[in-house]
């Protein structure tokens, strides 16, 4: 990876496995991370993703996993910490040779979204701490329908998904 000459960069100085403890300003809360890499004005995260070079595929993961969120998280107690802005950087390694890697940097206003969330999902645990109130998300049962695409097939036209049915 140190080879990258996308990857070299960041890696030249900086912190690994860095751990950082932080209070966050708004809520009062700790808060606490662990980067995969600090470098001087950049949080870095490394991902093993079986289509780290495919972005269309990678950025539905990122979506799907909650990638803005953790970095934007990261970003911010890093920039309590070391009172300096960073930007937020995913390398994405691909777990089978030839191993090939791909760089992506999140936009500014995408983790500015996700920072907003953050304030949410915070304040809302502060209220719930305060008032000792664990609601959850649904205040009503909800419904569970047969989305229309299964509705359409039998079992004589279902062909199992072999990376499924290893993970379950």
């Amino acid at each position: 990876m140190r080879s990258s000459p996308l990857v070299a960069p960041y890696l030249a100085n900086g912190l690994p496995e860095h751990a950082l403890g932080w209070v966050d300003e708004k809520s009062g809360i700790a808060m606490k991370g662990r980067l995969d890499w600090l470098a001087p004005g950049t949080v870095l995260d490394l991902k093993t993703a079986r289509f780290a070079i495919n972005p269309r595929a990678f950025t539905a993961e990122a979506v799907r996993l909650g990638y803005w969120k953790q970095l934007a998280l990261y970003r911010m107690g890093a920039s309590i910490v070391t009172g300096q802005e960073h930007d937020a950087v995913v390398v994405a390694v691909e777990p089978t040779p030839p191993y090939d890697i791909a760089v992506y940097r999140l936009n500014a206003e995408d983790l500015s979204t996700a920072v907003y969330d953050i304030d949410q999902m915070l304040a809302t645990l502060q209220s719930c701490r305060a008032t000792d109130s664990w609601p959850g998300r649904f205040a009503l049962i909800q419904e569970l329908r047969m989305p229309a695409w299964a509705l359409a097939l039998d079992e004589s036209t279902v062909t199992p998904d072999p990376d499924w049915a290893e993970g379950a």
